[in-house]
């Protein structure tokens, strides 16, 4: 019996002393009769063990010669140990204070708190009284209670008696390399309650995960679960692992299949996560790395080199911001991952240079598409165009028309104006080629305010709400759309006035604002309203765009509504910025050029832009294809006939412009026979030809001003016309 009930308060006091969370939770399935025996039994050797303690603090005292007075240090003890610690317990017990049960049922877990306390609180007030420090006064008593407290809390507490145990244990497992072995005769697996961390321990985890994936694992899962002070170390353990997989990644490939690693890293912060702490650290890198892993499996999902250049790239750049964002975090999460990023860019550059090196030449040149304003590289020129359009400004201020033909860089000059311009103006694109400005006269208004409105906040210019300049909606022209727009333009111009800005109005393609007047969906008070603008509104200037003049239209006399119009023409590159353009359309271009093939697609486009990026388009597809670095004359031959094919459209259009006695005049050029006309009616056609800019006249014979048309005329229209003589 006495062995049995030794054998049972010694099992209690070892759960109490070494694993005080597993105590806790056995004591929670006690009944209230059963947890008062299990507090009777621990306590009464934590009492021994105090007495122990007292005794040797007593004698240590003596051997130092520090007077120690025996009787008062154990008769205040034994008090505050026997008596106040039972009582308090048996008051609440039996009175059951405000209902609470402290020692059984779901309330056990408080059985620790009374078994840890009470003890130690005698003890401490015994060597209080022992050294007589309590005849001190009450604040130097209270003094020296709370250095007491804090002395037994953190020995008996933190463990920190375990330290030296540890460390020894971490020398000599570093010094065999048998870290397996030596962690689990550590003082992690004596005591589940070391409240201290324990130096090195997530190293520790992670060398033994390093030499056995699957127990290492293990280990760490078990300290998460089991030692809950220590589960910080473990999630350290579990970075500093993932981030040594991920570094012995040597290929894009793998990147792109790293899911597993990631697995092993803690994750999925709640709100409730402390912001600094491992998770939600290792969080902020796990997205990021996610990110970098979808890059990777897009790059082996791209089939083409270029494709292929343009994913690693992208890696390329995301990587680098992985990197800077690594080294704003704190260890572990900050420098592990930071020489994953850093391994991972250096390995995403090797194969971006391999790639590059085998890599078919970007083609930089767009033929048709009209040049945005961020494609400046490919934009060539019209620096002239701007100087006109400044001096028209300043000393005239008329209405402008932008002429030139078809496929001359009109919209590309004005898409590109914001940036050839002053910072003082304030260019306005609208295109007539989209439907909504001919619905009707109250949408081109609200549209006009719109395009206004939005030009401004994409500029960035200050909006305030005192402006009046809010965004227009449409219920406002419903009933009087000219009056609301007049309204508008009066506070856009006051705001611009107050900016130091002038608002540069630019119609592309206005030709088709004459089809909403001849379909009736416009009136003419809309042009009423251009011709006020001009003329009225000082900060306001208007640029008409497109490919006939005034006069040549016919359902409307645009020169009764505009008188003062002063024209401004765009005609081809010049010979020197053609060749820039085909030489240098980016910078990074590399193609080469043999003798005399630049010089023949000058000769063949005579500057035209649209037909200059087209040669160069044909050109660079040709050269991709044979895998080469150079183009020769012999390729220009073969590029020019599919060009005739690509531009069709174009040429096309422009032959469908002329009438017949024109189109006469072009096939006799073409073939260099004699054509059937009068030479008056000859005449007159070769002056309207040389007006569109199809002909010219060279050392007094007249010629194609595009040798690509003239062959295009020979090839198409000439036969053609054979064809239709022998009908």
């Amino acid at each position: 019996m006495i062995r049995h009930h030794l054998k049972d308060s010694l099992h209690w006091l070892r759960l109490f002393c070494f694993k005080r969370h597993t105590f806790a939770w056995e004591t929670q399935k006690l009944s209230r009769r059963q947890a008062l025996a299990v507090f009777l039994k621990v306590y009464s050797w934590l009492f021994v063990f105090s007495l122990i303690l007292l005794a040797i603090f007593g004698l240590v005292c003596d051997w130092m010669r520090v007077p120690f007075n025996w009787q008062p240090a154990f008769t205040e003890m034994a008090v505050d140990t026997l008596v106040l610690g039972p009582t308090i317990v048996l008051i609440v017990e039996l009175s059951g204070l405000l209902g609470i049960d402290l020692l059984g049922g779901k309330h056990g877990h408080l059985l620790t708190f009374c078994l840890l306390f009470m003890p130690g609180i005698g003890l401490m007030i015994g060597s209080i009284f022992g050294l007589n420090l309590s005849n001190k006064g009450a604040a130097a008593h209270f003094i020296y209670f709370s250095v007491f407290c804090t002395i037994f809390y953190t020995l008996f507490d933190w463990r920190l008696y375990y330290w030296p145990f540890h460390l020894a244990q971490f020398w000599r497992a570093r010094r065999s390399g048998n870290w397996l072995a030596r962690f689990r005769h550590s003082p992690v697996h004596w005591d589940e309650t070391i409240g201290a961390p324990l130096p090195w321990l997530s190293y520790w985890l992670f060398r033994i995960a390093k030499d056995d994936r699957d127990v290492g694992l293990k280990e760490v899962q078990w300290i998460t679960a089991s030692r809950p002070f220590q589960s910080k170390a473990a999630k350290k353990a579990l970075v500093k692992l993932a981030a040594h997989d991920l570094r012995q990644i040597r290929t894009v490939a793998q990147m792109a299949q790293v899911a597993e690693t990631l697995e092993l890293v803690p994750r999925f912060v709640s709100s409730a996560t402390p912001k600094r702490s491992v998770e939600r650290h290792t969080n902020v890198a796990l997205l990021r790395i996610e990110k970098i892993v979808a890059l990777a499996q897009d790059y082996l999902l791209r089939h083409t080199p270029i494709g292929q250049h343009k994913a690693l790239l992208e890696l390329q750049r995301e990587l680098q911001a992985f990197q800077q964002a690594m080294a704003l975090l704190p260890a572990p999460t900050g420098p592990e991952f930071q020489q994953v990023a850093a391994q991972w860019q250096a390995t995403v550059n090797t194969a971006e240079a391999e790639l590059r090196a085998r890599l078919p030449f970007g083609n930089p040149f767009i033929a048709g598409n009209p040049l945005k304003e961020h494609e400046e590289n490919l934009f060539r020129g019209r620096r002239d165009l701007v100087v006109k359009l400044e001096e028209a400004i300043f000393t005239q201020r008329p209405a402008l028309l932008l002429y030139g033909r078809r496929r001359t860089g009109k919209t590309s000059t004005l898409l590109n104006l914001p940036r050839l311009m002053s910072s003082q103006f304030v260019p306005v694109f609208i295109d007539c080629q989209n439907a909504r400005w001919g619905d009707s006269d109250a949408m081109f208004c609200y549209h006009l305010t719109r395009a206004l409105h939005d030009e401004l906040v994409k500029r960035k210019l200050p909006l305030q709400q005192e402006d009046g300049l809010a965004q227009p909606q449409k219920d406002e022209f419903t009933p009087h759309a000219f009056t609301r727009l007049d309204e508008f333009l009066d506070e856009l111009e006051a705001h611009s006035r107050r900016l130091g800005k002038q608002i540069l109005l630019t119609f592309d393609e206005y030709e088709r604002l004459e089809e909403g007047l001849r379909d009736g969906k416009l009136t003419r008070a809309v042009l009423n309203q251009i011709r006020a603008i001009v003329q009225h509104r000082e900060r306001l200037i208007v640029l008409f765009s497109g490919s006939h003049r005034f006069e040549e239209l016919q359902t409307v006399n645009w020169s009764d509504y505009l008188i003062n119009v002063q024209t401004l023409y765009l005609s081809f590159l010049t010979r020197a910025e053609a060749r820039e353009l085909i030489e240098h359309p980016t910078p990074e271009f590399a193609l080469g050029y043999a003798p005399g093939v630049v010089d023949r697609v000058l000769d063949l486009t005579h500057g035209q832009p649209y037909l200059v990026q087209a040669l160069g388009s044909e050109l660079v597809n040709l050269i991709n294809r044979e895998k080469r670095k150079e183009a020769t004359l012999a390729d220009l031959d073969v590029v020019v006939g599919r060009v005739l094919v690509a531009v069709e459209a174009y040429f096309e259009n422009n032959w469908r412009d002329c009438n017949e006695a024109e189109q006469a005049v072009l096939r006799g050029l073409a073939t260099q026979q004699a054509d059937a006309l009068a030479p008056a009616e000859r005449q007159r056609a070769l002056l309207s030809l040389s007006h569109k800019e199809l002909v010219e006249q060279r050392d007094g014979h007249w010629q194609f001003t595009v040798e690509l048309f003239r062959l295009w005329v020979k090839q198409e229209k000439t036969a053609e016309m054979f064809a239709l003589s022998a009908a």
